[in-house]
């Protein structure tokens, strides 16, 4: 997978100043939030695709990425097949929770920096803050798993 990564970087490197140049003759403004927005989707984009390579069986992976191509239904995210597979409604909305917390996290991090946002705060507020995303880490941690997902490793 950092052989993927590694790949992003060069390329990323390299069409870099074609696509600053791009953006000027186009007068994109790069500074509001949807271009930020934009940017973090893109990166999200790229390295849910490496993890194709990472995670599926050995040889697998270009036949799944033909069929995310070539059989692409947009349809099976809303008509309910995708809990056939294994993912149940709970499962789902804990998905989408902690998937929200993330990018509402990361946008706080655009915004200001956290750490010392809240090392400014009275103490019992802070504490408060840290046993929740301590209470948060354990729950979200292992729910629905045997064992921490790097065991497997």
């Amino acid at each position: 997978m950092g052989g993927v990564h590694g790949a992003y970087q060069i390329i990323g490197d390299i069409i870099k100043p074609y696509k600053n140049k791009l953006y000027k003759r186009l007068k994109v403004n790069t500074e509001p939030f949807s271009f930020k927005l934009g940017q973090v989707l893109t990166t999200f984009a790229l390295v849910t695709f490496a993890w194709i390579f990472f995670r599926a069986p050995e040889g697998a992976a270009l036949s799944i990425i033909k069929r995310m191509l070539l059989h692409f239904n947009p349809g099976t995210l809303l008509s309910g097949e995708l809990f056939a597979l294994g993912l149940s409604r709970g499962r789902f909305l804990v998905l989408i929770l902690s998937i929200f917390i993330l990018l509402a996290g990361d946008f706080l991090q655009t915004k200001m920096n956290v750490r010392e946002t809240l090392s400014r705060q009275n103490l019992v507020f802070r504490w408060a803050v840290y046993y929740f995303a301590l209470l948060a880490l354990v729950l979200l941690g292992s729910f629905g798993a045997n064992q921490f997902i790097y065991f497997q490793f």
